[in-house]
């Protein structure tokens, strides 16, 4: 199973995986569970989990065509490419080109679109800290 899948099936079981996890914890105090516990009690885990199953779903697409039998390396290094385009719009300020002999934090936006799901689970749990998690 790729991590993408993986992270898609966390996201869809994780109010059932935070249920378990305390049941298990309390029932058997089980180290292990208490710790998965803790971090499916985390938001922020469940933020963060949201907003890199689209890097993950980037990722796993680009990875396929490497593994295919047969591939043409022009198209793999479009592929490349675009995925690089793909991270950067997502963080850099899109009229600044960036030169990588600068500092890189010179370009990023402010506040950057990290996606739908993502935003609206900012927007719902109020984190005094939400610079740091953006």
């Amino acid at each position: 199973m790729s991590i993408e899948a993986a992270s898609v099936r966390i996201l869809q079981q994780w109010d059932e995986l935070k249920l378990h996890f305390d049941l298990c914890r309390k029932e058997e105090h089980c180290y292990t569970a208490e710790q998965l516990y803790s971090m499916f009690s985390d938001k922020k885990n469940h933020i963060f989990l949201i907003f890199f199953k689209s890097v993950f779903g980037d990722v796993q697409h680009v990875n396929k065509k490497f593994e295919a039998a047969v591939h043409d390396p022009t198209k793999l290094l479009n592929d490349l490419v675009h995925l690089i385009d793909s991270f950067s719009s997502r963080i850099v300020i899109p009229e600044r080109k960036v030169n990588v002999d600068d500092v890189l934090e010179n370009y990023l936006g402010p506040k950057p679109y990290l996606g739908f799901e993502f935003e609206r689970e900012m927007s719902e749990c109020k984190f005094t800290d939400e610079e740091d998690i953006r």
